[in-house]
């Protein structure tokens, strides 16, 4: 395994390498374009490496009706989630400005795709690199296809070493090393949280192959992704509408 990666054109990270600082944009820019070039500027004033922002097909993201409910918080965007979402996305012509403001502040720019749609635009734009989130650390779908474009791949697992040994603190504090999830934790991934869905509808009797399924919130929550080797050869016990959730109930 080697030690050290290009990560951008001439920039290495890795043993004996200085630490690669990513400033997070990620939607911190509010639609705003020219808000995303002032944070641009102020993570290269700071001394970031990379600025990264985060690109999402939200209609391959969520389920239907997932995004079509009301979403009148207090930090709405719109009336529901789909507009919610979409007002918080750049298009390809905005990234290619974003991509040239960056080049003239001195400072790469890349993003994170959450589907693989966003990740296919994301290497059209030749950003030096990806970056997975740790939402899709288990999404299969979309880590082969970004792997297939044979660029370095960042996935967030984040400070392994450290990890391992706070985890192996706190199972002695436990005393039974069983990790569950926190109560302050079960909201955010009911929102957030991905599942294999019906890619498109499926007759009653149909055998699961990969052709079937794809990765998306919903509610309720499908499949676990990192398990969805399972489902091949699995046979559809009801008829399945596109987006509809995969669950243990469905299948035989």
């Amino acid at each position: 395994m080697r030690d050290e990666i290009e990560l951008c054109p001439g920039v290495w990270v890795g043993e004996n390498h200085p630490c690669f600082v990513i400033a997070e944009i990620g939607q911190n820019h509010q639609g705003d374009i020219e808000i995303a070039k002032e944070l641009i500027k102020v993570a290269k004033d700071a001394g970031a490496n990379c600025v990264k922002f985060q690109k999402k097909n939200v209609n391959l993201g969520w389920t239907k009706d997932v995004l079509d409910r009301p979403y009148m918080g207090a930090n709405s965007w719109g009336p529901t989630y789909r507009e919610h979402k979409q007002h918080l996305e750049f298009d390809t012509a905005q990234y290619q400005i974003l991509q040239q403001f960056a080049r003239e502040v001195g400072i790469p720019l890349m993003a994170t795709p959450f589907d693989e749609s966003s990740a296919e635009i994301l290497h059209e734009l030749e950003i030096p690199f990806f970056k997975i989130g740790s939402c899709d650390a288990d999404n299969f779908f979309l880590l082969e296809k970004v792997a297939s474009f044979g660029k370095p791949m960042v996935v967030s697992t984040d400070e392994l070493k450290s990890l391992v040994s706070n985890i192996r603190e706190i199972e002695a504090c436990m005393g039974n090393g069983i990790k569950t999830r926190m109560e302050a934790e079960i909201p955010v991934h009911r929102k957030l949280g991905k599942g294999i869905v019906a890619k498109r509808d499926i007759r009653q009797g149909e055998v699961l192959s990969r052709d079937h399924l794809s990765v998306k919130t919903s509610d309720p929550q499908g499949w676990d992704p990192s398990d969805w080797e399972q489902l091949l050869g699995k046979t559809v016990k009801t008829a399945l509408p596109a987006d509809a959730p995969i669950r243990e109930h469905n299948i035989e």
